[in-house]
């Protein structure tokens, strides 16, 4: 233990409670408060975050800690993983500007309407959200627009290159997707011999008047009749 951490006492760092909307200023905060106390040491800080967090959180981290075993955590790993759980992707930070550049700003200041637009604006390694980027990948089809995630780090030029030959190949795939082939008429007899059979409904016998009001006792027979055929 350094000297530095022996000032501080585990009971003598109380951290705010946890705010799942506000996580990265959360993380502000409390890293304001391990100056002011002294503490350096990277595993006690994760101590002390996750002691912070609210239980119902703890299921969404469980998977994650239970990877680590007896590894002792580290604050920066321990704030990205919190900071993945519970800040806005660039989409939902996306949708949520456009939502409130249709509010107006009623009993709210000016200045703090535009901090919390900031705040969503500012994404958690203190990088500028490129709006015009992400409101152009949310256009794009799921399959065009999932693969290029691997490549966020080129350029805007660079991208767009990739999305517009991405789409060109969905486009083409769906254009040669098999289709059934057309029967040529010397091939009817086959394909028709490969079609069920049908039972076609039998058709009572055709018999003349006399039979079919006297049967066998009728004296005469007009045809047609199927009565002799029987016989």
């Amino acid at each position: 233990m350094s000297s530095e951490d022996a000032v501080a006492a585990p009971a003598s760092v109380t951290l705010p409670a946890f705010s799942p909307a506000n996580a990265l200023a959360w993380f502000q905060r409390a890293e304001i408060i391990f100056r002011t106390k002294h503490v350096s040491s990277s595993p006690r800080k994760a101590d002390y975050v996750l002691a912070a967090l609210p239980e119902d959180i703890f299921p969404q981290l469980s998977s994650w800690l239970l990877s680590k075993g007896e590894e002792p955590l580290t604050y920066d790993e321990t704030k990205t993983k919190v900071l993945q759980l519970f800040t806005p992707t660039p989409e939902e930070r996306a949708e949520k500007l456009m939502q409130l550049s249709r509010l107006p700003v009623a009993n709210q200041r000016p200045s703090a309407a535009f901090e919390e637009m900031r705040s969503l604006a500012t994404l958690p390694d203190r990088r500028s959200l490129d709006l015009l980027r992400v409101l152009w990948l949310m256009r794009l089809p799921d399959n065009v627009r999932e693969p290029l995630t691997e490549f966020m780090d080129k350029s805007l030029e660079e991208l767009t290159s990739l999305a517009d030959a991405r789409m060109a190949t969905c486009r083409q795939s769906r254009t040669l997707a098999p289709v059934a082939a057309p029967v040529e008429e010397d091939d009817l007899p086959a394909a028709a011999a490969k079609q069920p059979l049908k039972k076609t409904p039998s058709s009572p016998p055709e018999l003349c008047w006399y039979h079919r009001k006297f049967g066998e006792r009728a004296m005469h027979c007009n045809p047609p009749c199927s009565w002799s055929k029987n016989e």
